[in-house]
């Protein structure tokens, strides 16, 4: 934010300002260190004599939440103080800070397949969120399978990264061993289950599917 003060004043002077909106401070956003925070929870800014502008820079906090589409917002409002300065008519100003993380979800395409079946066993879908970020994101696999002789996929525990612009990729394909498994033996289960303590993405309802 840039605040601008008439020349008729040319001494040094302090305004107050607010700050509202969606966001908040210390959690998505810090403040410039020229403005000085006061126990009302307003702040202050001083103004050299001499000097017409002062900004007050707002810097969003990365962090890895995924906090939906909505753009959080920042409202900065000056303050009136009669005694020494009045307000303009462009007294408040908005920015918005937009989430650059993703949300992911995973699915079985089929849960009841034949050793022989051709296809995909799972899909994981970008649902939400910065689809031009590159995210890597990180699962495990589990069940009664064996990763190996009964399916394949890259890394039983390991991760699968969505370049910039995708937002569905497939994952592991059955392997047809010709042996007759015993009668009684039941169907073999492959758990794909999402991990939810990746970098720059959060998960949606569906972090797990059953193949």
């Amino acid at each position: 934010f840039r605040i601008t003060r008439s020349s008729a004043n040319p001494l040094a002077t302090e305004v107050a300002f607010g700050l509202g909106g969606t966001g908040t401070v210390g959690t998505d956003y810090t403040v410039s260190t020229n403005a000085v925070l006061q126990l009302d929870g307003s702040y202050l800014v001083s103004f050299a004599q001499g000097v017409d502008t002062t900004d007050i820079i707002i810097t969003p906090i990365d962090d890895t939440a995924f906090e939906g589409v909505t753009p959080e917002t920042v409202t900065l409002t000056l303050q009136d103080n009669g005694d020494e300065y009045t307000l303009g008519t462009q007294a408040s100003a908005s920015l918005n800070i937009t989430d650059d993380d993703s949300s992911f979800e995973v699915v079985a395409p089929a849960t009841n397949v034949l050793e022989n079946a051709t296809g995909d066993l799972f899909r994981i879908t970008r649902t939400a969120g910065d689809a031009t970020n590159e995210v890597t994101v990180n699962y495990t696999l589990s069940g009664t399978a064996t990763e190996g002789s009964d399916y394949t996929v890259p890394s039983v525990s390991g991760s699968i990264t969505f370049a910039s612009g995708v937002t569905e990729l497939t994952l592991g394909s059955l392997i047809d061993d010709l042996i007759f498994d015993a009668p009684g033996t039941g169907a073999e289960t492959i758990t794909l289950t999402l991990d939810p303590g990746g970098t720059n993405y959060a998960l949606g309802t569906n972090t797990t599917a059953i193949s």
